[in-house]
């Protein structure tokens, strides 16, 4: 399993390299009225518009400044875009430790990969928890 690492307002996150289809540098990010309330605009990718999600960051607060570089992630609407500060790495073929991918498996909420301390972003649970409480 490989992994992008990366930090958005201050904390540090990963997903699983599969999802992530591309990473933007600074783009350009339109404001949409009547997005889902976990959206905060939209940016074209590919031809396609894709939504930009707020993070759900500590203390109840979300990263509402436009992002250094965006990853296009696929999840189960479709693209999706995620904030970041800084993309730190994508980490190498065998480098996850199989009790690391067992506590990914298993929900965990802090995971240590190559000596990062980062929380994984389950991007179909967050939009699913947005959807219901909508």
């Amino acid at each position: 399993m490989r992994l992008t690492l990366f930090e958005a307002a201050g904390i540090r996150w990963f997903l699983p390299l599969e999802i992530v289809r591309h990473i933007l540098p600074q783009p350009k990010v339109f404001p949409l009225p009547l997005l889902r309330p976990c959206f905060s605009g939209v940016l074209l990718y590919g031809g396609q518009i894709v939504p930009l999600l707020l993070l759900p960051l500590e203390e109840g607060g979300a990263m509402l400044k436009a992002p250094d570089f965006v990853l296009v992630c696929d999840t189960g609407i479709g693209p999706v875009g995620v904030p970041a500060d800084r993309v730190e790495r994508i980490t190498t073929d065998g480098e996850i430790a199989s009790d690391v991918v067992a506590s990914i498996d298993s929900g965990c909420d802090m995971c240590e990969i190559g000596g990062w301390r980062c929380r994984p972003l389950s991007l179909n649970r967050v939009l699913e928890a947005s959807e219901s409480s909508a």
